[in-house]
Protein backbone atom coordinates (compact mmCIF):
# COMPACT_ATOMS: atom_id res chain seq x y z
CA UNK A 1 0.00 0.00 0.00
CA UNK A 2 3.00 1.90 0.77
CA UNK A 3 3.82 1.99 -3.18
CA UNK A 4 0.90 2.95 -3.90
CA UNK A 5 1.47 6.27 -2.16
CA UNK A 6 3.97 7.10 -4.06
CA UNK A 7 2.11 6.92 -7.44
CA UNK A 8 1.39 10.31 -8.89
CA UNK A 9 -2.37 11.62 -9.20
CA UNK A 10 -4.19 10.20 -12.63
CA UNK A 11 -0.87 7.78 -13.42
CA UNK A 12 -3.50 4.72 -12.53
CA UNK A 13 -6.60 6.12 -14.52
CA UNK A 14 -4.06 7.06 -17.39
CA UNK A 15 -2.71 3.14 -17.07
CA UNK A 16 -6.40 1.96 -17.35
CA UNK A 17 -7.83 4.52 -20.22
CA UNK A 18 -4.67 3.62 -22.47
CA UNK A 19 -4.60 -0.34 -21.58
CA UNK A 20 -8.19 -0.10 -22.84
CA UNK A 21 -7.97 2.40 -25.40
CA UNK A 22 -4.94 -0.31 -27.07
CA UNK A 23 -7.43 -3.13 -26.26
CA UNK A 24 -10.62 -1.76 -27.97
CA UNK A 25 -8.62 -0.61 -30.87
CA UNK A 26 -6.95 -3.71 -31.27
CA UNK A 27 -10.55 -5.38 -30.96
CA UNK A 28 -11.76 -2.93 -33.84
CA UNK A 29 -9.34 -3.33 -36.04
CA UNK A 30 -9.81 -7.11 -35.87
CA UNK A 31 -13.19 -7.13 -36.76
CA UNK A 32 -12.92 -4.85 -39.17
CA UNK A 33 -10.58 -7.32 -41.33
CA UNK A 34 -11.49 -10.64 -40.41
CA UNK A 35 -15.58 -10.47 -39.78
CA UNK A 36 -16.18 -8.20 -42.09
CA UNK A 37 -19.75 -7.70 -41.63
CA UNK A 38 -20.45 -5.67 -44.82
CA UNK A 39 -19.83 -8.14 -47.37
CA UNK A 40 -22.48 -10.99 -47.87
CA UNK A 41 -21.50 -14.29 -46.37
CA UNK A 42 -22.50 -17.76 -48.12
CA UNK A 43 -25.25 -18.98 -46.38
CA UNK A 44 -25.65 -22.62 -46.26
CA UNK A 45 -28.28 -22.69 -44.82
CA UNK A 46 -31.48 -21.57 -46.07
CA UNK A 47 -32.89 -19.17 -43.19
CA UNK A 48 -32.23 -15.67 -44.38
CA UNK A 49 -33.07 -14.50 -40.73
CA UNK A 50 -29.85 -15.82 -39.16
CA UNK A 51 -27.97 -14.08 -41.84
CA UNK A 52 -29.58 -10.83 -41.05
CA UNK A 53 -29.15 -11.31 -37.55
CA UNK A 54 -25.79 -12.22 -37.72
CA UNK A 55 -24.88 -9.20 -40.06
CA UNK A 56 -26.84 -7.51 -37.47
CA UNK A 57 -25.13 -8.64 -34.21
CA UNK A 58 -21.51 -7.95 -36.11
CA UNK A 59 -22.65 -4.25 -36.99
CA UNK A 60 -23.88 -4.12 -33.28
CA UNK A 61 -20.59 -5.44 -31.63
CA UNK A 62 -18.44 -3.36 -33.97
CA UNK A 63 -20.34 -0.43 -32.73
CA UNK A 64 -19.78 -0.64 -29.57
CA UNK A 65 -16.29 -1.34 -29.59
CA UNK A 66 -16.28 2.13 -31.96
CA UNK A 67 -17.75 3.82 -28.97
CA UNK A 68 -15.63 1.93 -26.37
CA UNK A 69 -12.30 3.21 -28.47
CA UNK A 70 -13.81 7.05 -28.29
CA UNK A 71 -14.37 6.71 -24.73
CA UNK A 72 -11.60 5.15 -23.69
CA UNK A 73 -9.55 8.11 -25.80
CA UNK A 74 -11.27 10.69 -24.11
CA UNK A 75 -10.69 9.47 -20.36
CA UNK A 76 -6.86 9.06 -21.55
CA UNK A 77 -7.05 12.19 -23.14
CA UNK A 78 -9.01 13.99 -19.83
CA UNK A 79 -6.66 12.27 -17.27
CA UNK A 80 -3.46 13.32 -19.18
CA UNK A 81 -4.76 17.16 -19.62
CA UNK A 82 -5.77 17.15 -15.73
CA UNK A 83 -2.33 15.88 -14.59
CA UNK A 84 -0.57 18.23 -16.48
CA UNK A 85 -2.85 21.41 -15.56
CA UNK A 86 -2.22 19.94 -11.93
CA UNK A 87 1.55 19.95 -12.27
CA UNK A 88 1.29 23.56 -13.68
CA UNK A 89 -1.03 24.74 -10.90
CA UNK A 90 1.95 22.87 -8.55
CA UNK A 91 4.77 24.40 -10.35
CA UNK A 92 3.27 28.33 -10.41
CA UNK A 93 2.20 26.88 -6.22
CA UNK A 94 6.22 26.24 -5.50
CA UNK A 95 7.28 29.12 -7.43
CA UNK A 96 5.14 31.58 -5.90
CA UNK A 97 6.03 30.21 -2.10
CA UNK A 98 9.92 30.27 -3.36
CA UNK A 99 9.11 34.11 -4.02
CA UNK A 100 7.61 34.74 -0.78
CA UNK A 101 10.35 32.80 1.09
CA UNK A 102 12.62 35.07 -0.46
CA UNK A 103 10.78 37.86 0.07
CA UNK A 104 11.05 37.33 3.95
CA UNK A 105 14.77 36.44 4.20
CA UNK A 106 15.42 39.78 2.40
CA UNK A 107 12.87 41.96 5.14
CA UNK A 108 15.12 39.72 7.76
CA UNK A 109 18.12 40.57 6.35
CA UNK A 110 17.32 44.57 5.94
CA UNK A 111 15.98 44.33 9.80
CA UNK A 112 19.06 42.83 11.01
CA UNK A 113 21.34 45.39 8.98
CA UNK A 114 18.85 47.73 10.52
CA UNK A 115 19.38 46.84 14.16
CA UNK A 116 23.71 46.30 13.33
CA UNK A 117 23.54 49.99 12.06
CA UNK A 118 21.68 51.15 15.22
CA UNK A 119 23.91 49.30 17.67
CA UNK A 120 26.75 50.44 15.94
CA UNK A 121 25.47 54.00 15.66
CA UNK A 122 24.39 53.61 19.82
CA UNK A 123 27.87 51.95 20.53
CA UNK A 124 30.33 55.01 18.68
CA UNK A 125 27.64 57.34 20.73
CA UNK A 126 28.35 55.87 23.97
CA UNK A 127 32.49 55.42 23.19
CA UNK A 128 32.02 59.43 22.05
CA UNK A 129 30.54 60.47 25.30
CA UNK A 130 32.28 58.22 27.62
CA UNK A 131 35.92 59.69 25.99
CA UNK A 132 35.03 63.43 25.92
CA UNK A 133 35.60 63.51 22.40
CA UNK A 134 34.11 66.66 21.63
CA UNK A 135 34.85 69.66 20.18
CA UNK A 136 35.02 73.31 21.74
CA UNK A 137 31.34 74.37 20.97
CA UNK A 138 30.16 71.30 22.68
CA UNK A 139 29.26 69.02 19.16
CA UNK A 140 30.89 65.47 19.02
CA UNK A 141 33.49 64.55 16.64
CA UNK A 142 32.46 62.47 13.74
CA UNK A 143 34.37 59.47 13.09
CA UNK A 144 37.40 61.39 10.82
CA UNK A 145 37.64 63.35 13.71
CA UNK A 146 37.20 66.58 11.91
CA UNK A 147 36.03 69.57 13.90
CA UNK A 148 32.33 70.56 12.59
CA UNK A 149 33.24 74.25 13.50
CA UNK A 150 36.40 74.12 11.71
CA UNK A 151 33.87 73.37 8.75
CA UNK A 152 31.62 76.16 8.92
CA UNK A 153 34.58 78.84 9.13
Amino acid sequence: MDKLKNVPPYFIEKIVFGSMFVISTMLVLWMLFFSSPFEPVANTADDPANTVLQITTEVITLGIACLTVLITLAGFVSTTVLDWRRDTRETDTHELKHRIRVLQLERERLLIENERILLQNERLEKYLHTHKIICPCNHLLPISLVDPCEEKE
